[in-house]
């Protein structure tokens, strides 16, 4: 039979919405009030039918499903931009023979100077050092009187400043 597809597995709508719930982390309780909000009966039956739906193979299939494909997303993304930081990296780090054109062979000869690009070199290492966070960022208070020598001032001024500092610890 061309053309005829079946549509047994398929969810409904409102089984969709219900898979979508328990994916994104409601109770089966929740999520069935949300998929079918017209159900108008006890918190008991409504248990029973979101537990009986809830391990449905349609539905544990579906949010199976939802779980394979953030993961695939949240894999590639991290991995596709890990291993292009380190690629990157490698082939800035390359030697390249400087070329120069020769008027006589009418060919580009090499000088016999190398280069490499430090700088994208670097870039594509602090990038993935701060990834696996080897590097703190220097955190400066915007509190100018915290560095105040404290010996400087008068009898009156540190007891200000003690009482102050106790003030912000409350």
């Amino acid at each position: 039979m061309r053309g005829c597809e079946v549509v047994a597995d398929r969810l409904t709508p409102k089984q969709e919405k219900y898979a979508q719930g328990l994916f994104s982390g409601l109770s089966q309780r929740c999520a069935w009030k949300e998929a079918y909000p017209d159900d108008t009966s006890t918190n008991k039956s409504m248990d029973e039918n979101a537990s009986k739906l809830a391990n449905s193979t349609k539905i544990t299939s579906r949010v199976d499903q939802l779980n394979a494909e953030v993961a695939a997303l949240n894999m590639l993304t991290e991995g596709y931009v890990i291993q292009n930081l380190i690629e990157l990296q490698e082939r800035c780090m390359q030697k390249v023979a400087v070329m120069e054109f020769d008027k006589m062979t009418k060919q580009m000869v090499p000088t016999g100077e190398w280069k490499f690009d430090s700088s994208g070199a670097n870039s594509a290492l602090e990038k993935l050092g701060k990834y696996k966070k080897m590097f703190t960022d220097k955190i400066e208070s915007a509190n100018t009187n915290i560095n105040t020598d404290i010996t400087k001032l008068t009898t009156d001024e540190r007891k200000k400043r003690i009482q102050e500092l106790l003030d912000k610890r409350e």
